[in-house]
């Protein structure tokens, strides 16, 4: 078995890829002929053996590109079920792997996706049987395996979903991570809620890497921006918090010009802008 990396970004795209199949912008041409860090696949996270954040679509060509298993992980946390976050076939591949450990996965939603996953085919989905599944309240504090969870309210929605699912994980050497995909700007009461909250790393969307969006679901660089100004000014992060910028789609910038944008215009922060199968460990 390889070597699992913790706190590792298995992907870093926004819904589309980068390159998108579809498009030949001049973002996605030099994805295309640079590869490397240009590469994104759709955003899921690996905490460690255990635990993964968002396993989505691209799951199997991740696995492969990474060279890492997922024999060990039993527990899997979602922001919420857009497909670029959400596979449920995820769960079918294990339990119809030859070699696998026999007992359920647990998968963790916000209330409204638990309902939702709940009602799948009217729970006649043949890996039905093969998971335990968490329903989370926003605001309350969850044990997955050795963290602990916190759910807090997202400025994104779904079909079934109000609100994504953002998270802040407490570790067990007390750190604390703030893991905000797919936030939109925050809400008011996610902002107050974080007042109480000093964060050790922070992982922001950075959909859109362009100045003024004005698209509420998602965040492009002036928001982000504004949020990491407001995060600072109430005591939220400082000068020493970890931040990786991550759900990136193909526009504005490539991997290199983001890196020198967050260089310039925001040098008082530590930022570092994540790409697929980079480790925290590493940086």
């Amino acid at each position: 078995m390889s070597e699992i990396k913790k706190l590792r970004f298995w992907g870093t795209s926004a819904g589309e890829g980068v390159p998108t199949p579809f498009c030949r912008c001049e973002i996605c041409e030099y994805a295309r002929k640079h590869g490397g860090k240009d590469l994104r696949t759709r955003s899921c996270f690996r905490l460690d053996d255990s635990v993964m954040i968002d396993v989505g679509a691209d799951f199997i060509p991740q696995s492969h590109r990474i060279g890492e298993d997922t024999y060990d992980v039993e527990h899997i946390v979602y922001s919420h079920t857009h497909d670029d976050h959400f596979n449920p076939k995820v769960w079918w591949f294990r339990k119809v792997s030859p070699v696998r450990k026999s007992d359920k996965i647990n998968i963790y939603f916000s209330e409204y996706g638990a309902e939702a996953i709940k009602k799948l085919s009217c729970g006649n989905e043949p890996y039905m049987d093969s998971i335990n599944i968490h329903s989370l309240k926003f605001y309350e504090t969850y044990d997955v395996d050795k963290y602990k969870f916190t759910p807090l309210k997202g400025h994104h929605h779904t079909g079934v979903e109000a609100n994504s699912a953002n998270y802040i994980i407490d570790f067990p050497d007390g750190r604390k991570m703030y893991y905000a995909l797919d936030s939109g700007p925050y809400l008011e009461e996610t902002f107050e809620y974080l007042k109480n909250v000093k964060l050790d790393i922070l992982v922001s969307e950075c959909t859109f890497p362009v100045e003024e969006m004005g698209i509420d679901v998602h965040m492009g660089l002036t928001e982000v921006r504004k949020t990491l100004d407001r995060l600072f000014e109430q005591g939220t992060i400082n000068e020493n918090t970890k931040i990786y910028m991550t759900h990136i789609c193909c526009m504005g910038m490539n991997h290199s010009q983001l890196v020198k944008y967050w260089e310039d215009t925001a040098p008082m922060y530590d930022i570092t802008v994540a790409y697929d199968g980079m480790s925290m460990e590493d940086v």
